[in-house]
């Protein structure tokens, strides 16, 4: 049954057959779940035994709840009872002296594992009694060794703080290692340089704080000082400005230059002196002149030369007029005289004189060696002999006139204003009124005349020159008007007027294959002063589809000269553009050759009064200096009033290509023109 028992099996020893094979050991162990089969044992009187497995199971079908679990029985059946009990009274005594022995041994063993369990507890409480010494001892140390450490720490930020307090700006924290303290530290270090930094902008402002204190200082203590300096520099504006007035006023009746009056003060003088002269009966006059080739002079030699003759003209009036009389500067070279209070209007003609004697001598101006012309009119009043005089415009027309018609004498004198010249101003006048019809009714026309290579076959440009149809009074040349338009200022409208038709009849001869070279025409400095006079230009040439290379200008050596003016820029546009450029009547003074390598020119015109003096030794040279000149610049040489065999063998022997003159053609209309150019392309022309 031990064996049994400790395999895991459950004994059961049925000792009473009261109800076999249910017996009281059979129901316990099948009530408690268990399985396995009886051993039935037949013992006592009979000695009988027999031995059954009896199967059974103890209720618990499944045997993940069973556990495959066997159960034993032991049945003894038999008659004799005390027999039959026996057996199981010495097991029962048996078995008691067992469990006695047992529990024996049992006690002794539970007081010897007490005994020993009490050995155990006092061991280990003496252990731990002795660890939590040990423990107690080295967190007092730990305790000790943290506080002091610390300690240290504390006082190394406290002893960096200190020093930094008194005065140390400069002092910062080293470290190795990183950690709460040192945090700090570093975070002091932080604090510092942003402090040091306040501290110097505080600095800073402090330092200009106390300038501008000091300022204020200086400045208080200076202040009574500058206000009795300011009250004296107040009084000498005060007398500045009396006098910049009494100078403006000067300026304003004053030319700035010379230093005589301005038109202004001498309209205000003029005026007085004709309601002196109505009043007193006595004569009064006014000399109106200007500088001849003035305009040359200040062009070619530079407006320092022109300022300087200017002033030595005023120089000269102020020395020459009275002390009741006045010299003017009315603009430009255009000067006048006003007298008065004279017995005979001879007296004008006595200061006109003096003025033309002063005016005859040689003089040097800034290096040049100059001698001045002039031409003077005269106009006298009250005029006793013609009421044509009443007011002051009528005094200084016709004072104009008078100085005009002494240019046409042949300059240099002295002219009164008498009713011959009133009838000539009027016919000016109605000129002028006839040119503005001519204008709109566009009765001027273009005429052309060739200039040609020296072989006598090619037509290398053709000259516009402008003509006035007249309805009355036929064809008129130039001369007639052309110083009546440039004084109207109807020039400039009749130079485009005849660029517009010159291109348009270009444009015709180039659609019928006819060979013109270019056509070329005469441009005043009136147009080469406007800014806009160079898309006028490309304008008209889109206007009737030619190209630039269709096209030439002649401008006047003068015109040249403004180096550096819009003059300069205009040509240079044109003549970038493909339009070619010619000097007309180039002189051979040296400064202007010396410029020609400057100005943006194609070539250069030669003619009156240099051609005509040809065989003149002077006039040689000075016409083949140009020539050499423009060859060795890659220039042009056009020879103009070219009428003579020798003169056009002459030109041949300096190699001037290009020639223009009557003997060979003579300007003819765009009808004559179209079929002098269709006679020529008949008879073979080469092409430029």
């Amino acid at each position: 049954a031990r064996a049994l028992t400790e395999r895991g099996d459950v004994g059961l020893d049925c000792r009473w057959l009261n109800f076999a094979p249910q017996c009281t050991g059979w129901y316990n162990l099948a009530d408690q779940g268990g399985s396995g089969s009886f051993q039935i044992l037949w013992s006592g009187l009979y000695k009988l035994t027999t031995t059954a497995a009896i199967p059974y199971y103890t209720g618990q079908y499944s045997p993940e709840v069973a556990g495959n679990r066997r159960g034993f029985g032991i049945v003894t059946i038999g008659a004799n009872v005390g027999d039959f009990h026996r057996a199981a009274t010495e097991s029962e005594e048996r078995l008691n002296g067992i469990i006695k022995t047992a529990n024996e041994d049992m006690l002794a063993r539970g007081r010897a594992a007490d005994t020993a369990l009490r050995d155990n507890l006092q061991t280990t409480a003496i252990s731990l009694a002795n660890s939590t010494l040990v423990l107690v001892v080295l967190v007092i140390i730990v305790a000790i060794w943290m506080a002091s450490y610390l300690s240290r720490k504390l006082d190394w930020l406290n002893d960096g703080f200190n020093r930094f307090r008194i005065g140390e700006k400069d002092f910062r924290f080293s470290f190795k290692y990183k950690d709460e303290i040192t945090s700090l530290a570093s975070t002091f270090n932080e604090m510092a340089d942003t402090l040091n930094a306040n501290m110097a902008k505080l600095q800073r402002e402090i330092d200009v704080r106390c300038k501008t204190e000091q300022e204020l200082r200086d400045i208080h203590d200076t202040l009574e000082q500058r206000i009795a300096q300011r009250t004296t520099e107040l009084s000498r504006e005060v007398e500045i400005r009396r006098q910049a007035q009494a100078d403006l006023q000067h300026m304003a009746h004053h030319d700035p230059l010379t230093g005589l009056a301005n038109r202004s003060l001498f309209n205000e003088r003029l005026h007085h002196a004709l309601s002196q002269s109505k009043r007193s009966g006595k004569y009064g006059a006014m000399l109106f002149f200007d500088l001849d080739k003035f305009k040359h002079i200040n062009d070619i030699l530079g407006h320092a030369v022109g300022d300087a003759l200017l002033v030595h003209m005023a120089n000269i009036l102020q020395e020459r007029v009275r002390g009741t009389d006045i010299a003017a500067r009315l603009g430009g070279d255009e000067f006048a005289v006003v007298m008065v209070d004279m017995d005979r209007p001879e007296q004008a003609a006595v200061l006109a004189q003096d003025i033309l004697d002063k005016l005859g001598n040689p003089i040097t101006l800034c290096g040049h060696q100059l001698k001045i012309y002039s031409s003077i009119g005269i106009v006298t009043f009250p005029d006793h002999e013609s009421q044509m005089l009443g007011d002051m415009e009528d005094i200084i027309k016709n004072a104009d006139a008078a100085m005009y018609h002494a240019k046409s004498l042949g300059g240099m004198r002295y002219r009164f204003f008498d009713g011959s010249l009133h009838d000539k101003i009027i016919q000016a006048d109605r000129l002028i009124d006839e040119l503005h019809t001519a204008l709109d009714k566009r009765q001027f026309e273009p005429y052309f005349q060739p200039m040609f290579h020296t072989d006598a076959q090619q037509v290398l440009y053709l000259e516009v020159l402008a003509r006035w149809s007249h309805p009355e009074q036929r064809t008129l040349p130039p001369e007639i008007f052309l110083e009546p338009s440039a004084q109207s200022g109807l020039l400039a409208k009749i130079d485009m007027q005849m660029l517009d038709m010159a291109c348009a009849h270009a444009k015709s001869w180039q659609d019928a294959g006819l060979s013109f070279g270019r056509v070329a025409i005469n441009i005043s400095l009136a147009h080469l002063d406007r800014a806009g006079f160079v898309g006028e230009v490309e304008h008209i040439l889109q206007k009737y589809d030619l190209l630039p290379f269709c096209l030439a200008f002649e401008v006047s050596e003068c015109v040249l000269l403004k180096t550096g003016t819009q003059p300069i820029r205009t040509l240079k546009h044109l003549r970038d553009a493909g339009v070619q450029i010619i000097i007309d009547k180039l002189q051979a003074e040296p400064f202007a050759l010396a410029n020609l390598l400057e100005y943006p020119i194609n070539a250069v015109k030669i003619g009156d009064p240099l051609t005509s003096k040809i065989g003149d030794i002077r006039i040689d040279t000075m016409i083949s200096t140009i020539v050499a000149v423009a060859n060795a610049v890659h220039l042009r040489v056009i020879a103009e009033d070219v009428e003579t065999e020798e003169q056009w063998r002459y030109f041949e022997s300096l190699h001037c290509e290009t020639i223009q003159g009557f003997r060979h053609a003579a300007p003819m209309n765009a009808e004559d023109t179209r079929r002098y150019l269709e006679d020529r392309s008949l008879r073979g022309e080469k092409a430029d």
